[in-house]
């Protein structure tokens, strides 16, 4: 039997996105999106502020239901929006800063210093900002202890510091998490850091602990909670007391409306490592994966766009988790038993369905191998890092409201800056027709560590402007926009 014999023949891929009402209802409103790009030009990011205060809501219920202390910090990073963050001012929001600049911004929409903790790498002005502001501080080395405790004597700071101990490096267990990180305090060392905690206690007030996975795994959460519960015992013991356990973030969204076009894609894109169907990606990309005398090798190398355990299905999961060295209590009942804070650092699924990067159509021609593509006037950096993949179709909107029985065909997304490695996606795309000049492509759920986390203007193409929706009316029956910045929450109430 020939190779080509063996080939699975060519049919739709679709990633098809999981969209909300609230988005499914504006996607419906072509005149109203078409303004927009008008106004502030393409790509637009279009953000849901309120679903924001919503999805915040969520995890406090699930808190709340099992009677837990805690608090609900969003991720900065994960996007740079001001209407997002004036409309969490108003919510019993906190917010996890990562810079001094997160941390102004964070002043600015709203929050005060105590609403704020902050993590990651910290030169003096940052923790210098947070210290005038008595901001949580979230201490991620023996050294940074040190320069907390330096910088409250340059600065006279009166009042002792909130801090967290952030660890890593959970060696202990039964399964120990081996992985190396570059953040956190070893587990080793956390005893040589609650002395110089209790050394320095007229300074530094200890909250409790916090630390740091690079998994998402249910198991590899208990078993840090677990160790980390340890250091409770330790720093009561020492005199200290702490209460608050902080378990970070790390909370998937689930991006896709379909389980089956997940598991298919999976399927077909192994089978084109193998040489067993034509590609469908551009250069025969296959994400991590590739093939060997006829054996795959490699791990897909992306995000898990489908996550049926997604976001505060994840945390009561988690909640719900006995604690092997407590007795096998869930872990919901030991922190409720022992009056233990639970602190939370959600980003992605408190943006979960809060936005979507709108593009127009430029043209649509032939790659030098008569490939389809669509040129759209936005770039890669507009929605995704170089290395990164977003495994999610994008849904065509008529410029003129036309409407037809979907005929599926592929093509490629390319961006408008000259470089051949601007592709929107490495993959081909089933839109259900031909799009025309002057379309829009709407990518839905882009809020999180999309539209703007790497955002550039290489060669001057300019960065894409952020707009905020808020309905009115009633039963979302009209919808405004207004610059992100031009936001403000009180118009609404």
């Amino acid at each position: 039997m020939t190779l080509e014999s063996t080939k699975a023949p060519d049919v739709p891929i679709l990633l098809r996105p999981l969209t909300s009402d609230a988005v499914k209802d504006i996607l419906q409103r072509p005149q109203f999106l078409s303004d927009i790009l008008r106004c502030v030009g393409s790509p637009a990011n279009l953000l849901l502020p309120d679903i924001a205060s919503l999805n915040l809501d969520r995890f406090a219920q699930a808190l709340n239901a099992r009677r837990i202390m805690g608090r609900v910090f969003f991720a900065h990073k994960s996007n740079q929006s001001d209407s997002i963050l004036r409309r969490l001012a108003l919510a019993k929001a906190s917010v996890d800063v990562a810079s001094s600049c997160e941390l102004k911004h964070a002043l600015a929409c709203g929050f005060n210093g105590s609403r704020l903790e902050a993590t990651g790498p910290k030169n003096d002005e940052f923790l210098g900002l947070c210290l005038l502001h008595c901001t949580t501080i979230n201490v991620d080395s023996m050294s940074e202890l040190e320069r907390v405790c330096k910088l409250r004597k340059t600065i006279n700071i009166v009042g002792r510091t909130p801090i967290l101990l952030r660890l890593s490096g959970f060696t202990s267990g039964s399964a120990p998490i081996v992985k190396e990180s570059r953040f956190g305090i070893s587990y080793a060392f956390a005893e040589q850091a609650l002395d110089f905690v209790s050394s320095n206690s007229t300074d530094l007030e200890l909250l409790g602990f916090s630390f740091h996975l690079d998994t998402i795994g249910l198991d590899e959460r208990v078993q840090a909670i677990e160790e980390t519960l340890n250091l409770f015992d330790r720093a009561l013991d020492m005199g200290l007391s702490p209460r608050v356990l902080n378990i970070g973030g790390g909370f998937k969204t689930n991006y896709l409306a379909h389980e089956s076009d997940w598991s298919n894609f999976n399927a077909q894109l192994k089978l084109s490592a193998l040489a067993k169907r034509s590609p469908f990606t551009w250069q025969n990309n296959h994400f991590g994966l590739s093939a060997k005398d006829g054996v795959l090798r490699g791990n897909l190398n992306t995000y898990g766009f489908f996550e049926p355990n997604a976001g505060t299905t994840f945390l009561e999961n988690l909640l719900d988790s006995e604690l092997a060295s407590r007795d096998n209590q869930t872990l919901s009942q030991f922190l409720s038993d022992n009056m233990i804070e639970l602190w939370l650092e959600p980003g992605r699924s408190i943006l979960d369905q809060c936005g979507f990067t709108l593009a127009r159509v430029i043209e649509v021609k032939n790659t030098s191998l008569q490939n389809p593509l669509v040129v759209l006037e936005m770039k890669r950096q507009d929605l995704c890092f170089l290395d990164q993949e977003v495994l999610v179709d994008p849904v065509l909107l008529s410029s003129d409201g036309e409407d037809c029985e979907p005929d599926y065909k592929p093509f490629y997304l390319a961006g408008n800056l000259c470089l051949e490695s601007d592709l929107i996606f490495r993959r081909k795309i089933f839109l259900p027709r031909e799009p025309k000049a002057g379309d829009m492509l709407a990518f839905i759920n882009t809020a999180a560590y999309m539209m703007d986390f790497s955002a550039s203007e290489s060669i001057m193409q300019p960065r894409a402007r952020r707009v905020a929706l808020t309905a009115f009316g009633g039963e979302s029956s009209a919808y405004r926009f207004v610059l992100d910045e031009k936001y403000s929450p009180f118009d609404s109430i």
